[in-house]
């Protein structure tokens, strides 16, 4: 991630006992970062532009629904990129669902690595869903 780039963390950073703040590592991360809070993130975030628990994006011809916790809002049909749900019920919340329009950026799903929009958009466009970046 290069400082020109933009990057949106869709929360849950940190979690346990004995463990850095979210400010910590975020001050190790590269990139102008946008920040939805999680369901653990009770920090204070000074590192980061915190911004609302759904928030629209667009890039190329594609319009995303950012959010944490993957709800899908009523008459909403487009595409939801979420964290929360990390590696459990990869059924219904795989990296990528095609049948949902949902796509899991959690952490344990992209190998621990940024993913690029351009990544998920050439996901979406095989017509097929992955349970991980590498399945």
């Amino acid at each position: 991630v290069r400082d020109i780039d933009t990057v949106y963390f869709l929360g849950d950073m940190v979690y346990g006992r004995n463990r850095h703040p979210i400010d910590y590592w975020l001050g190790k991360l590269g990139g102008e970062i946008f920040y939805i809070r999680g369901n653990h993130d009770s920090d204070e975030i000074t590192r980061a532009t915190v911004i609302p628990n759904r928030y629209g994006i667009q890039f190329g011809n594609y319009k995303f629904l950012l959010m944490h916790n993957p709800y899908r809002p009523l008459g909403y049909e487009g595409w939801i990129i979420h964290g929360d749900k990390h590696n459990n019920h990869l059924d219904e919340y795989p990296l990528i669902n095609q049948k949902n329009k949902t796509v899991n950026v959690s952490s344990e799903l992209v190998n621990y690595t940024p993913l690029s929009l351009e990544k998920i958009i050439s996901l979406i466009e095989t017509g097929r869903s992955f349970k991980t970046l590498d399945s």
